[in-house]
């Protein structure tokens, strides 16, 4: 028998390295690996290599050892060899038995390979010649699997159980206490109106006839946030609903952002970081969905609260459309998506 493997075909290990630097949305899902690995061997060392802009998030998480930061700002200010550097420095003393690479990109697979770890496993499918850093390669299908799925392949080929699907994030009591305050003390309904792609933007207009509406028939405060770059955008929304709104766009830390979502009542959001971020803290979850796919990457577990278009072109991934807002977005009517806040709101679905 491989003196590396278990009698399971699991390979044995004490110290693992999960590599997932990027997105938010994507980090967030990535944590039911260390939530199912931590569940089957408590005992053992999991690590986790993260973008230093997200780094935050992860700190006390109950199912990571250690978080190491991933220089992304050097790397994307251009010194790319130095990043690299940096980061080879930070993970060799690691002892690392494997690396596990979550992402599939040539900045991810580098860093498995720099990691010393003489296991190194990542997805068959990966991209950008990152599988040619592998030891070992999970049979995957990106365009055909649920991203949760797809990662849990990693924690299964560790020797894990991939059920439930746990992603162990929690805010802090103090931090929920001063949004709950700065919201007029009773848990508001929170719009997030951006996304990184604008062809992923449900018009404004329609989320603010949205909170308006919330507004007059639950008389909850309605909360705009977004990132500094959307400030503009949830400035217009908010002047758009009126008194009820209060826009903290730009000016949260992940910290308060986690605080935010967990102490909301209701999130709608486009499909975005935030819409996973709540999710995964439990909160009832409205997503709008135009260019991308539900399938792929809807909040796990909210997947009831989905609304889409019924357009054959909803799912296209395209972030350029010849027509903007895209027809897959501008068709879903404010009316609809209020039906399914109430639902929610409820806890029907």
């Amino acid at each position: 028998m491989n003196k590396r493997a278990n009698e399971n075909g699991a390979p044995r290990w004490r110290k693992l390295l999960i590599v997932k630097p990027t997105s938010l949305g994507d980090v967030v899902q990535s944590l039911c690996v260390p939530c199912a690995l931590k569940r089957a061997f408590p005992d053992r060392f999991v690590g986790f290599l993260v973008s230093d802009a997200l780094a935050e998030l992860l700190e006390g998480h109950p199912c990571i050892d250690e978080v190491v930061p991933f220089p992304y700002r050097r790397l994307k200010s251009g010194s790319v060899f130095g990043a690299f550097r940096e980061l080879r420095a930070r993970l060799r003393p690691g002892g690392w038995d494997v690396a596990a690479d979550l992402q599939g990109l040539a900045r991810s697979g580098i860093a498995a390979w720099l990691s010393g770890a003489p296991l190194r496993v990542g997805y068959s499918d990966a991209r950008e010649f990152s599988r040619l850093a592998y030891t070992h390669r999970i049979a995957s299908d990106r365009l055909a699997e649920h991203a949760v799925e797809r990662y849990m392949k990693i924690a299964a080929f560790l020797g894990a159980d991939t059920a439930p699907v746990e992603f162990g994030l929690s805010a802090d009591e103090e931090d929920k206490e001063r949004f709950l305050a700065a919201a007029g003390g009773e848990p508001p309904v929170v719009l997030v109106p951006g996304a990184r792609w604008e062809t992923k933007r449900w018009p404004a207009p329609f989320f603010a006839e949205l909170g308006r509406e919330l507004h007059r028939r639950t008389g909850r405060r309605i909360v705009l946030l977004g990132s500094a770059a959307e400030a503009g955008l949830c400035a217009e929304t908010a002047r758009a609903i009126g008194p009820a709104a209060l826009d903290i766009s730009g000016r949260t830390t992940l910290s308060g952002l986690k605080a935010a979502l967990a102490a909301a009542a209701l999130v709608v959001s486009n499909d975005s970081g935030p819409m996973h971020l709540a999710a995964a803290l439990g909160t009832p979850t409205v997503s709008i969905f135009g260019p991308t796919s539900p399938e792929r990457v809807a909040p796990w577990g909210q997947e009831r609260f989905v609304v889409r278009s019924g357009l054959d072109c909803a799912g296209c991934y395209r972030r350029k459309c010849h027509t903007m807002p895209p027809p897959c977005l501008a068709s879903i009517e404010p009316e609809r998506v209020f039906e399914v806040c109430m639902k929610a709101l409820d806890g029907r679905g």
